[in-house]
């Protein structure tokens, strides 16, 4: 499942690939409205038919998430979304997108964030990357075009006296057409697959972390990364749920958040550990409960290591 609160509005990041005439189905099991928010497209058109290499449009990710700004925003503000010095990210003009994490807490009322490129306007957008309430936390992801200065820029829409706080995690970014040519992060979608459902094997424990081989279902031992989507259920406090390559980031990174006893999902894209013959990725639950982790494609890598 995409979206799976009910009785509030909420959001939710997916890479759908399309079927015929170029279309994609939405199901919804229960009425309500919906509202779909086109933010781009993975193409082939760029690969070079005799290499399989790209410059623009690849995804590189990183193989430790990084997390870039905690923040109390202002309802009615924009505030911007910079580089850290210490950030393995290039600050050049090789970058033309940032894949972030936004998650929202302590908001002390319903609203909305929406992340655009820096320099343009937020009225200049109708969209919205992550919709929140008071009262519980909430995450979602993002691949957001970078503008002026290399910079995101995030509206925080609500009553001006109202705030809420952002934290921002980049898992990611997406080369432009000025990036060294590759064979690695072209996108290719899959028949979507569950990749773990521990309501069918053994619950999370508390503070548990799962090394799962992501290498199946179509998805290489070389692959770069994966597409996915990760929901939680069945937990009796609040907490975070981490889907990451490795090693535990030297910050708190979150893949999705939630509140006591709430089934909620996200989307990711998660960066792989490849092994000579696999290709992992690590679950860690901050709370006992479940996980449900979903696949809908894979990013292209190198060739299997050694």
């Amino acid at each position: 499942a995409n979206i799976t609160v009910a009785g509030t509005t909420t959001a939710n990041f997916a890479i759908v690939p399309v079927g015929s005439a170029g279309r994609i189905s939405v199901y919804m099991p229960v009425g309500g409205d919906l509202v779909l928010d086109l933010a781009g497209w993975f193409t082939t058109a760029g690969v070079d038919a005799g290499t399989g290499t790209a410059t623009a449009g690849r995804l590189v990710p990183l193989s430790v998430p990084e997390h870039w700004r905690t923040m109390t925003a202002t309802a009615g503000t924009t505030p911007l979304l910079y580089r850290p010095s210490s950030s393995t990210v290039p600050s050049g003009a090789s970058v033309a997108a940032l894949v972030v994490a936004v998650s929202a807490s302590k908001a002390t009322a319903d609203g909305y964030v929406r992340l655009f490129p820096a320099g343009a306007a937020a009225s200049a957008f109708t969209h919205s990357n992550l919709n929140f309430v008071r009262g519980r936390p909430a995450t979602n992801l993002a691949i957001v075009p970078v503008g002026t200065n290399r910079r995101i820029s995030m509206y925080v829409y609500g009553n001006r006296r109202d705030s809420v706080v952002l934290d921002v995690d980049v898992v990611g970014w997406i080369t432009s057409a000025t990036a060294a040519p590759s064979v690695e992060g072209t996108f290719v979608p899959l028949s979507p697959f569950r990749l773990l459902d521990s309501r069918t094997t053994t619950a999370f424990a508390a503070a548990e972390l799962r090394t799962l081989v992501a290498s199946q279902g179509g998805v290489p031992a070389n692959a770069a990364a994966v597409s996915l989507n990760a929901t939680v259920t069945g937990t009796a406090a609040a907490g975070l749920l981490q889907v990451r390559p490795g090693a535990r980031p030297a910050q708190i990174v979150r893949t999705v958040t939630f509140a006591a006893a709430q089934t909620v999902a996200a989307g990711s894209i998660t960066g792989v550990t490849r092994r000579a013959s696999s290709a992992t990725l690590n679950v860690f639950l901050s709370r006992a409960g479940h996980a449900i982790i979903d696949v809908t494609g894979y990013f292209t890598g190198p060739a299997p290591i050694t």
